[in-house]
């Protein structure tokens, strides 16, 4: 670079006093480019930091929600392994007392082995894989009642 002639000196010269006249428009659109860009940087500092705080908002709510479906599910699972324990015994006692008294019939067995499926069936309520918990709206929690 010669001392003597900066680039831009040189530049201007070579077109004259005609072309002057644009160069502090092109002076203000440089500036005004370089204003938006700083804007449009702020704007996006800001559009993050807005972002940020709304990932934060929501995973409160997420972390309240699941708490909250994380206690009515055990209370579910608490309830219904309530009343099968109770259900169970009641059969229990039953059947202890037909094999006790002798009156044990292929029939009284044969509904004895549909209350232990139905048992079985309703233990395992809770299906869970990856993406949900689903306690099934078809959950059948009643044993049926056949006289023994």
């Amino acid at each position: 670079m010669d001392q003597c002639n900066p680039p831009r000196q040189v530049h201007i010269d070579e077109y004259g006093d005609t072309n002057n006249s644009e160069i502090p428009l092109l002076n203000a659109q440089l500036n005004s480019l370089a204003n938006q860009l700083r804007a449009d940087f702020q704007f996006e500092l800001s559009c993050l930091k807005d972002l940020n705080q709304w990932r934060k908002n929501t995973h409160k709510k997420i972390h309240r929600y699941s708490d909250r479906k994380y206690q009515q599910c055990k209370q579910f699972i608490q309830t219904e392994i309530n009343e099968l324990k109770k259900k169970l015994n009641q059969i229990k006692r039953t059947f202890d007392k037909l094999t006790e008294e002798q009156r044990l019939t292929k029939e009284l067995i044969d509904s004895m082995k549909e209350y232990i499926r139905i048992f079985k069936q309703n233990i395992n309520v809770l299906m869970i894989n990856e993406d949900l918990i689903n306690i099934p709206n078809d959950y059948d929690h009643t044993i049926p009642q056949k006289r023994m």
